[in-house]
């Protein structure tokens, strides 16, 4: 963890304090309408510098997927920035190329290029698209496929050994087979190699 985010959760920390602290004091009793019009201005504030730090991130986002790309000869589609719990200076972002899906560190104090922690999903060919196709035809994954803006994948005993499992995540909040409640799915389909023995 960055010295800059143990900053922000220590700020996230006290903040939260001096808000309980004046609830205890019933500070809002004297005050009246006026608390309501300064929570509405903190909000507003809050919400515009988180704005600012995001068109900067995501320009950050971008020169760092262009290098990804172009290391890998890759075409990029689309690049996302997204703010991390209580440090608005880190950003989790997402690269969609022709080829793969990236999640990687975007930082606004550090230098872009110091990023070693990518994670590649490549997009589904041969046997393996087969068999995701096969398991996006089922509702519950028409439901998730839905709601996910950058879907990945992972499929389990595609070997036929044991049963296969396609394993759907949305790499903005998790990764195929780590599983967090709504933004991750595991569907069992039929082997393909039974698909095509009874054929």
């Amino acid at each position: 963890m960055s010295a800059g985010a143990n900053v922000f959760r220590v700020l996230w920390l006290i903040a939260l304090i001096v808000v309980v602290a004046l609830y205890r004091a019933r500070v809002g009793h004297r005050l009246g309408a006026r608390v309501a019009i300064a929570g509405f201005a903190v909000v507003i504030i809050y919400s515009a510098a988180l704005a600012i730090a995001h068109v900067f991130a995501l320009r950050e986002a971008n020169l760092q997927a262009a290098g990804i790309a172009a290391g890998r000869a890759e075409q990029v589609l689309r690049v996302a920035a997204m703010p991390t719990l209580a440090n608005p200076t880190e950003w989790l972002s997402i690269l969609e190329t022709d080829r793969a899906t990236y999640k990687f560190q975007t930082s606004l104090l550090r230098d872009v290029n110091s990023n070693t922690s990518i994670a590649r999903f490549e997009k589904p060919i041969g046997t393996t698209a087969e068999i995701i196709a096969k398991a996006e035809r089922d509702s519950r994954a028409q439901i998730f496929l839905g709601f996910a803006r950058f879907p990945g994948f992972r499929v389990v005993g595609e070997d036929c050994l044991t049963q296969t499992i396609v394993q759907f995540a949305d790499l903005r909040y998790t990764e195929p087979g780590k599983g967090r409640g709504t933004f991750s799915l595991d569907l069992p389909v039929d082997c393909p190699a039974l698909d095509r023995s009874d054929k």
